[in-house]
């Protein structure tokens, strides 16, 4: 079982370089497709702070991503066979569930839990595989979220917000700052902050792509998410070894 289980951290590695590249390419879009300009705003004394997508978001992008979360989903699958196995049954799937009670009471997942050990069992319900829990306490959220971003992969939304401005200064100054920020119209342009005319600064501001959907992850960066996908699965496979 244990080549097995080094197979599957071997794939969680190749995800994370599909990661990189991901970055890479997201980047790529943002550098040659966004702008951030000041403009007229129609208080006196203010300038708005817009934000332009020329370009819509690439299809690669999101298939990039969905491909990677369904690898990531994946490796939990194999994880589950690879507890199955040793339990002397056959191909098993890894239980995901809104909420804790259901592991009792949906037939179809008690039937997935009986394929394991009972060591095997207890230590994968440890993880807490899902939304809410008896206790009224969120279960592993990243785990729900994860078997959930698979289902949408295929149809996944994602925006472009605004993030906070990181500012330099040396003898600047900002009077007021109004950060508006929120999702970034694709294409189109968005105000995203509004400023005194007054100041002197250098404010760096770029979007980052969020998930819009599902819920779980509505807001959350998509790159650092899909990052801690591959750590909460690889710490969930490592506590089988």
């Amino acid at each position: 079982m244990s080549s097995s289980l080094n197979e599957i951290l071997d794939r969680l590695n190749w995800a994370r370089t599909e990661i990189q590249a991901l970055e890479r390419e997201i980047e790529f879009w943002i550098d040659s497709s966004i702008r951030v300009f000041a403009a007229s705003d129609v208080r006196p004394g203010f300038n708005a702070i817009m934000m332009e997508a020329k370009e819509v978001l690439p299809i690669g992008i999101r298939a990039r991503s969905g491909t990677i979360t369904n690898e990531i989903r994946s490796c939990l699958d194999s994880l589950a066979s690879a507890l199955a196995e040793r339990n002397g049954r056959e191909q098993a799937y890894f239980p995901v569930a809104e909420h804790e009670s259901a592991f009792k009471a949906d037939k179809r997942l008690r039937e997935r839990l009986r394929k394991f050990r009972d060591e095997d069992r207890e230590a994968l319900l440890a993880h807490r595989p899902f939304a809410i829990g008896d206790d009224k306490q969120p279960g592993n959220l990243l785990l729900y979220g994860l078997h959930h971003a698979d289902i949408k992969r295929k149809h996944h939304r994602l925006v472009a917000k605004a993030a906070q401005p990181n500012m330099t200064f040396n003898e600047g100054y900002i009077g007021e700052l109004f950060w508006i920020g929120g999702k970034v119209r694709i294409p189109g342009s968005t105000k995203i902050a509004e400023i005194s005319k007054s100041s002197n600064a250098l404010l760096r501001i770029e979007p980052v792509l969020h998930y819009a959907e599902p819920n779980v992850l509505r807001g959350r960066p998509l790159v650092k998410t899909l990052h801690d996908f591959a750590d909460v699965v690889e710490a969930v496979v490592r506590s089988f070894l």
